[in-house]
């Protein structure tokens, strides 16, 4: 009796692991993504200003 009251809970609490570790995987690929977008945004204005400093010193 008591094998199968632990094998059940290690089976929930292994569920309930693995949920939890996807959960947290999607909020970091979505928080990924948004860094990504907004690197994205800012790169062109410094890359043009880092090119015309260039440029002008060539």
């Amino acid at each position: 009796m008591f094998a199968s009251s632990a094998a059940i809970a290690t089976t929930v609490l292994g569920i309930i692991g693995m949920a939890m570790w996807l959960f947290t995987k999607q909020a970091r690929l979505r928080e990924l993504a948004e860094l990504k977008k907004k690197l994205h945004d800012l790169k062109p204005s410094h890359l043009n200003t880092a090119q015309l400093g260039y440029t002008s010193m060539s």
